[in-house]
């Protein structure tokens, strides 16, 4: 096995068959009659006529009929993750294993609305009946054992996670008598479009010093990633913390120590609610809020904070809607990957959810430890006193805004709000390509 090469899609037999495309059927019972007759008449060259009918019809017939035979197709895709606005290529590959040649060949696959493609003078593309899908189709010539590549430029155009739709190949005879259709199976390979972060001018995390007039980063909390040591056991420490190596060679309960984080402890708490009207909501804002959410990951990460993610928008085959705050790029992928599939949700408010989900894991302790950044596109009065509540709880919080609302509607209290609206404002437009740009 080649290691590296895009492996060949297999065109299942069973979708296999033969179709009479411009070919009547009365021409082959004519003939057939003629040539009876011919011979029975002696009438030898309408014999002759007709067989040589019969015999083109025939060899059409077969040539159609294996013309999909032994034939292999690759779609590779260059990049499988990618941010909304960035290209890649789809390089689609068909090898003709066979002696005998393929006159011409079809490929049509249908295409996510969320993945763009360009069109050229040889490539097409039609819009289906479904309203997220497009078909695009492209038409090749190939020879006796001949391989042919043809490479486009693919657009990331919506976030979303993406599958090519299976291939249907079409081909036939020379004479354009027959055509044999088949099928592939669906691409393997899945596409992720992530959103893009975008710069957050004046964002900032509030100091978390004890007396809450130091700057910098908080010495409030042990961080596990940082070893600092061991001491004796005492009645207070939990079992966690025990390190048995060390007790069993020195004969005495002891336990680690960690030194204390340096950054914060962040939690993305994420609204998919858009409208107070629980059976609408607009695509564009909860795109904006998905490309803030992602900016404020970013930006926490790259500074050494722990980040964590919540959000009422989880789909519900992707598993609890929580991560827990951990640094690293792992855990931004993560995030990520859990920002990708959100949904917008109407029915279920954030803070059940954080409450279902989040605090329990997280602790009182915690919880109080928290700086939890409310990432949203529309604050109502329940989120309000979520809010309200949680800092009163020892959390500290802060709100992202992307909706519509005044500025009067969008404040709650006197917790700090970065307004972001007009640099998120055209987050939920779906790109589409430039043909002038992927053709030069």
């Amino acid at each position: 096995m080649n290691i590296g090469l895009p492996q060949p899609e297999i065109v299942r037999s069973d979708t296999r068959r033969v179709v009479n495309l411009n070919l009547p059927e009365p021409v082959v019972i004519v003939s057939t009659l003629f040539a009876f007759g011919g011979v029975v008449t002696s009438a030898w060259k309408l014999t002759a006529v007709s067989a040589l009918i019969l015999i083109i019809i025939g060899f059409a017939r077969g040539w159609a009929k294996v013309s999909l035979s032994r034939v292999e197709l690759s779609r590779e895709v260059a990049q499988h993750r990618l941010y909304v606005g960035e290209t890649t290529s789809l390089e689609l590959i068909l090898e003709n294993r066979k002696t005998l040649p393929l006159p011409w060949l079809r490929v049509d696959f249908s295409l996510p609305d969320g993945l763009a493609i360009s069109s050229g003078a040889e490539f097409g593309s039609t819009r289906s009946s479904y309203e997220f899908t497009q078909s695009f189709f492209e038409t090749f010539s190939v020879g006796s054992r001949e391989r042919v590549r043809a490479e486009r430029p693919l657009l990331a155009a919506r976030r979303g996670s993406y599958r090519l739709g299976a291939a249907h190949l079409q081909s036939g005879d020379l004479f354009g008598f027959y055509e044999t259709q088949a099928t592939t199976a669906t691409h393997a390979q899945e596409i992720i479009v992530f959103p893009s972060p975008r710069a957050l001018p004046g964002f900032r995390l509030p100091d978390q010093t004890p007396d809450g007039v130091g700057l910098g980063r908080s010495l409030l909390h042990e961080d596990s990633s940082r070893p600092a040591g061991t001491r004796p056991y005492q009645p207070s420490d939990p079992v966690k913390r025990m390190d048995w190596k060390t007790t069993a060679r020195r004969q005495q309960p002891m336990v680690r120590l960690f030194d204390p984080s340096r950054g914060h402890r962040v939690m993305v708490a994420l609204d998919a609610r858009t409208l107070d009207d629980n059976w609408r909501y607009k695509m564009q804002l909860l795109e904006a809020a998905v490309a803030a959410a992602v900016s404020v990951s970013v930006f926490c990460v790259d500074r050494g904070h722990q980040v964590g993610f919540v959000t009422n928008g989880a789909p519900p085959t992707a598993g609890p809607p929580l991560l827990l705050p951990a640094t690293g790029t792992a855990q931004l992928d993560a995030i990520m990957l859990a920002l990708v599939r959100v949904q917008a949700n109407q029915s279920t408010t954030l803070a059940n959810v954080f409450d279902e989900h989040a605090r329990p894991r997280l602790g009182g302790t915690t919880v109080r430890e928290l700086t939890l950044v409310y990432v949203t596109a529309h604050l109502d009065g329940q989120a309000g006193d979520w809010l309200l509540r949680l800092r009163a709880g020892g959390a500290s919080v802060m709100v992202v805004y992307v909706g519509e609302q005044s500025d009067t509607e969008a404040r709650v209290g006197d917790i700090a709000v970065f307004d972001y609206r007009e640099i998120f404002a055209d987050a939920g437009q779906v790109v589409r390509p430039d043909p002038t740009v992927l053709h030069a």
